[in-house]
C-alpha cells in the first residue's frame, strides 16, 4: 500500500521538502498531490522501486507509464545529488 511506500522511501535521514516541480513532468498540481500523499523529497522519488511506480501512479490518478516515461526516478536521483552533494 501507499503508506508503506511513503514510509520506506523516506529513509532514516532528515526529511526534506524539495521543489518537486524541478523533476521533468511534475507541475504544480502533481507536486501538491505528491506532497499531500507524503512524498516530499527528491530522495523519496529516487528510492521508488519498480513495484512502487504503479502504486504511486494509481494514488495520483495519473496516466499509466507517466512516471517511467518522464523518468522521475532518474531526474530525482540527479537532483538529490546536486542539491545535497551526496548520492543515494
Amino acid at each position: 500500500p501507499l503508506a508503506d511506500v511513503v514510509r520506506r522511501t523516506a529513509g532514516t535521514g532528515p526529511r526534506h521538502d524539495d521543489d518537486l516541480k524541478a523533476i521533468r513532468g511534475i507541475g504544480p498540481k502533481l507536486e501538491r498531490l505528491l506532497k499531500d500523499l507524503g512524498i516530499t523529497s527528491f530522495g523519496q522519488i529516487a528510492r521508488l522501486e519498480p513495484d512502487d511506480l504503479a502504486v504511486v501512479a494509481d494514488a495520483l490518478g495519473s496516466f499509466p507509464g507517466r512516471i517511467e516515461r518522464d523518468d522521475w526516478v532518474g531526474s530525482a536521483t540527479r537532483l538529490h545529488a546536486e542539491t545535497y552533494g551526496t548520492p543515494l
